[in-house]
């Protein structure tokens, strides 16, 4: 039913998802075949995700599917058993970015059906999940073994069933939006909110919904509770993600915290150790977690105006065109794929059509929309923690519908010179403010940091190759060690 309509449409209109579906599997494709030269298509790069998840993976296979070394999960489970099952079908870094791609086609086909649900218009919908296929940056997080377009894939799917008032599957995909990514947990809280404030909902589909949540979140409880005695199906590791964003040293992008390794391993362990260590006493993942927040919290209330600034600047860095590297840099990355190198859509382009687009949207509606309400959150909640690519990816879902709006409607524009004034010095003043040269953005550092870990991905680039041909427990075990090696050598 879900498939019907999403496909269902008007005369030539019902072809929309047709071409939707064919460009972003023919421009993904062929990105991918050029990304499949790279050596970071067989090999996970030191300190990345990718390489926390690609070791969770082959741990899975070692210690079995309940992963005991780990008393609670501090990253997301649902991807660490997708790599797990990748571990079984060959080099899972491999086909982790094909499951990116695949993630990307569909994105483009729910954006495309959710734009149409809110603006009530498919052509506006259409150029929209055309603006999100040749997005450059969406195009890039297409080819890259990183969770990042499965979770927009999520949450784009959250937002289409609770659009459609399809209470226990937006449950589900919402509960799989928080596991994947905590970043979700605003956006769900907001979208959940604005659907019940507009729809007033029934007793029974609110309790749906909470079935859909529980559906998906109880698996990872229970695992958690026979694992380490705790019911909280993810650990929070906020509390040094908010410390990173807030504290003598901050710059707005992340910046290593001394004494914790730069990854997701020293973000849980290095920070309890040194929690711990500071606290002089055992502390849980709660009181770790909250160790950190309240060390950010006291440096926000003995610094106000440092905070107010700092602050300041990560909602500038948040509308910069510039894409702050995390795991990967596209800088380096398009340069050897020709069709990303000369694709010149970037955020400085976007910014100035999406804004211009929701102004337009509300002199014309005079109404809020949920991806405007989102567009408002998202930039305030992610500027309390730090900067990256990765995460501001998330602000483009509620841009481009809204940048695709204006599109749709510029015919109408020279008929109302105060509505052209307007756009055109918010366009203006959203390209200036998209350019600014910000002092923390040191591209070429960033480019020479990644190249180096590119080369110790090389090195280990036939890994996974061995680890399938071997039977025997100890020689994985050998060759896995071997591997942690060279990823502690990198400065992982």
């Amino acid at each position: 039913m879900a498939l019907r309509s999403l496909l269902k449409g008007k005369g030539e209109e019902s072809l929309f998802p047709f071409f939707v579906f064919l460009i972003s599997l023919l421009y993904g494709s062929l990105n991918l075949y050029f990304f499949s030269k790279l050596p970071e298509f067989r090999a996970p790069i030191p300190g990345s995700d990718t390489a926390l998840y690609w070791f969770l993976g082959e741990l899975g296979r070692e210690k079995g599917v309940l992963l005991p070394d780990f008393k609670n999960y501090f990253f997301s489970p649902i991807y660490a058993y997708l790599f797990l099952l990748f571990s079984y079908f060959g080099n899972s870094v491999s086909l982790a970015s094909l499951f990116s791609l695949a993630c990307y086609v569909l994105s483009s086909l729910l954006l495309f059906s959710v734009s149409r649900l809110i603006f009530k218009d498919s052509l506006t919908a259409f150029l929209g999940a055309l603006l999100f296929t040749f997005y450059k940056p969406v195009a890039f997080y297409a080819l890259l073994p990183l969770k990042t377009m499965f979770f927009i894939l999520l949450f784009l799917s959250f937002l289409y069933f609770l659009l459609r008032g399809s209470s226990f599957p937006s449950g589900v995909f919402a509960g799989s939006s928080i596991l994947v990514e905590g970043m979700a947990l605003p956006l769900v809280l907001v979208s959940f909110t604005y659907s019940f404030l507009k729809s007033r909902p029934s007793l029974g589909k609110l309790l749906a919904f909470l079935c859909g949540l529980s559906f998906i979140l109880a698996p990872f409880s229970l695992r958690n509770l026979a694992v380490g005695g705790s019911l909280i199906p993810l650990s929070p590791v906020s509390g040094i993600h908010l410390y990173i964003g807030n504290n003598e040293r901050a710059t707005g992008i992340y910046r290593k915290v001394p004494g914790v390794r730069p990854n997701a391993f020293g973000h849980y362990f290095d920070a309890k150790e040194v929690a711990e260590r500071e606290s002089r006493r055992k502390l849980s993942d709660g009181e770790v977690n909250d160790f950190w927040k309240k060390k950010a919290i006291s440096f926000i209330k003995e610094n106000p105006k440092r905070f107010v600034f700092l602050y300041l600047d990560k909602l500038l860095l948040t509308f910069n065109r510039f894409e702050v590297p995390n795991n990967f840099n596209i800088y380096v990355v398009s340069e050897l794929i020709p069709t990303l190198k000369y694709n010149l859509f970037d955020f400085s382009i976007l910014f100035p059509l999406g804004l211009s687009g929701v102004i337009l949207f509300l002199l014309r509606e005079k109404r809020l929309n949920l991806l405007l309400l989102l567009l408002v959150v998202y930039p305030f909640v992610l500027s309390l923690f730090f900067i990256t690519s990765r995460y501001r990816i998330v602000l483009v879902l509620f841009l481009l519908p809204h940048a695709a709006y204006l599109l749709r409607n510029l015919k109408e524009l020279p008929r109302f010179p105060l509505k052209l004034a307007l756009i055109f010095l918010s366009s203006f003043l959203a390209f200036k403010i998209s350019n600014l040269t910000l002092p923390q953005l040191q591209k070429k550092a960033m480019e020479r940091a990644y190249v180096k870990r590119v080369f110790f991905a090389s090195r280990i680039g036939n890994i996974e190759r061995k680890l399938q041909a071997t039977d025997s427990q100890m020689e994985r075990k050998r060759l896995l060690l071997r591997e942690a090696r060279l990823f502690y050598l990198a400065g992982m």
